[in-house]
């Protein structure tokens, strides 16, 4: 008691009368003799399972562990005027590493979505929120889902129309702050439903024990002020098994509009194909003719390429550019990411008096490749040039095996006479 009245008058406060400090005394010790006791090692096992969700590495897990547990000491052998917050902000401190994303869904749902999509965001190489150009159709469909009363909206194209780069600047820009889901098809794959999905994505933002029907009840409460939750699924691949991919996506739409959920899909119209009876029974919005409950994203019109060349090469050189570039003969580059790689090949270049010279598919991704596995090279140390024979080796004994695929112990036969093994 002497102590408290210590540290009141320290910071200028007045001091409770005797019976009220004492009254509050015992209630602390009360609380103190009701705790129930854990063993040391349940304790130790527990912190550690907790910070392995953000820090898998166990020499790093044991190291923070430690420093925190130094942390505590020093805080205990500290005077009494000298208080600590034990809160997100210690920890953080203590540890010296990021453990904040261990509870993120539960103080800021919204701002635990927005990381998870800037993570997923990163892994996507078409995108550059600095240089998309909009796709003004899709994006207004997009905006009128969010309105309507239908739970599904189903966006098909072929490959590299843009589907993706769309999809994740809508959710990046336009959705920011809101209560959502981006996943891939693989992530889909491994968790169909509603909420092994929803604690997939957010692993990182949950407490290390928290339960799948936990995360999606805080989106829920997150909807309350910020809108309907929305689940993006995007590439969604029903390979090998439509079948069993048709029944799991009808049962993830199904889960959706129970829990009051948006679902956006996305996938190839071959793709679609296979498993468009899958949402036969589903309410899908009906997009641009009002007939078709699917959203077709075709190939760039001329707006969106000259928005494109803009946004690529400044508005100086790109009137120039885009004029010559709508012309027949480039016809291959109203696919948006085939004009990404050529603009990137070419953005030194093209100045606004050069004439765009045409190419076509194969060359264009094989110089890509190049790019890709010579970098790969450089970052591993064995030479562009070794590189590019591990790659040639690797890709003449794929061909063959294609339709099946090459099990390691064969990437490995293949790869042990190459100058990229040899380089280590």
């Amino acid at each position: 008691l002497q102590d408290v009245r210590q540290v009141l008058a320290g910071a200028n406060q007045a001091s409770p009368a005797e019976p009220e400090l004492r009254e509050l005394a015992f209630a602390i010790l009360l609380k103190l003799a009701d705790t129930k006791q854990t063993p040391l090692s349940t304790l130790k096992a527990e912190c550690e399972r907790q910070v392995a969700y953000v820090c898998p590495a166990p020499e790093a897990v044991r190291r923070i562990l430690n420093t925190l547990l130094g942390a505590l000491l020093r805080g205990g052998a500290e005077p009494p005027a000298v208080g600590h917050f034990y809160d997100e902000a210690w920890l953080n401190n203590a540890a010296g590493w990021p453990l904040r994303g261990l509870g993120r869904l539960v103080d800021d749902p919204p701002r635990a979505c927005d990381e998870a999509v800037a993570a997923a965001a990163e892994r996507l190489p078409d995108w550059d929120p600095q240089r998309h150009a909009p796709r003004p159709d899709l994006e207004a469909a997009l905006e009128a889902f969010i309105a309507s009363p239908e739970p599904v909206f189903v966006l098909i194209g072929q490959s590299g129309t843009g589907k993706s780069a769309t999809l994740t600047n809508w959710l990046t820009v336009d959705l920011a702050g809101s209560p959502r889901i981006y996943a891939d098809g693989h992530q889909w794959s491994d968790s169909p439903r509603l909420a092994d999905l929803c604690l997939a994505v957010l692993r990182d933002q949950t407490l290390g024990d928290v339960r799948a029907e936990q995360v999606v009840a805080h989106l829920r409460a997150a909807a309350v002020t910020h809108g309907r939750p929305i689940i993006v699924l995007d590439d969604v691949r029903p390979e090998p098994d439509p079948e069993a991919a048709s029944r799991k996506l009808d049962e993830l739409a199904r889960q959706c509009q129970e829990r009051h959920f948006k679902l956006v899909v996305s996938t190839t119209v071959d793709r679609w194909e296979q498993i468009e009876c899958a949402l036969a029974h589903q309410r899908l919005y009906s997009c641009q003719s009002g007939s078709q409950a699917r959203f077709m994203l075709q190939d760039l019109n001329d707006d969106e390429m000259g928005m494109m060349v803009r946004h690529a090469l400044g508005a100086e050189r790109a009137p120039a550019i885009a004029a010559q570039l709508r012309s027949p003969e480039y016809v291959l580059f109203r696919r948006p990411a085939f004009l990404v790689r050529y603009l990137e090949r070419c953005r030194r270049a093209l100045t606004p008096g050069a004439t765009p010279q045409p190419t076509t598919v194969d060359a264009l991704l094989a110089e890509h490749v190049t790019e890709v596995v010579e970098e790969a090279g450089r970052q591993v140390g064995c030479g562009e040039a070794a590189a590019l024979d591990g790659w040639t080796a690797l890709l003449s004994a794929f061909w063959s095996k294609r339709p099946d695929g090459l099990r390691y112990a064969a990437l490995v036969r293949v790869d042990s006479e190459s100058r990229w093994r040899r380089a280590g």
